[in-house]
């Protein structure tokens, strides 16, 4: 076991939420956990995994530093004659116009 399980009044510290609001969360599912009597014990990387999912950063937020996260760097073309000239734009052909409909567009 890597840590010990925190209390709804610690996991309340960690979000800046009320106890009243982890224990709702509890309920819901949305933190991960066990109860014992009326009291609940949530899991400390339950905490962390809730944070992330409900982030709006870019990068998982890391509270363990022994985990490392990498963003790989995307790949560019090469150049070549395909990549710096773009295919030519189709046409429609031009129908002929039939007598007396010159004004409408076909």
């Amino acid at each position: 076991m890597d840590k010990k399980p925190l209390l709804a009044k610690e996991a309340a510290n960690e979000l800046r939420c009320s106890q009243r609001q982890v224990y709702d969360l509890f309920d819901e599912g949305q933190l991960e956990g066990y109860r014992i009597g009326r009291a609940i014990r949530i899991h400390a990387w339950s905490v962390t995994d809730f944070m992330n999912r409900n982030s709006n950063a870019k990068v998982p937020v890391i509270s363990d530093p022994g985990l490392v996260f990498t963003n790989s760097i995307p790949t560019i073309k090469p150049l070549t004659p395909e990549n710096l000239n773009p295919p030519p734009v189709q046409r429609r052909a031009k129908v002929p116009v039939a007598f007396g409909l010159r004004h409408m567009r076909l």
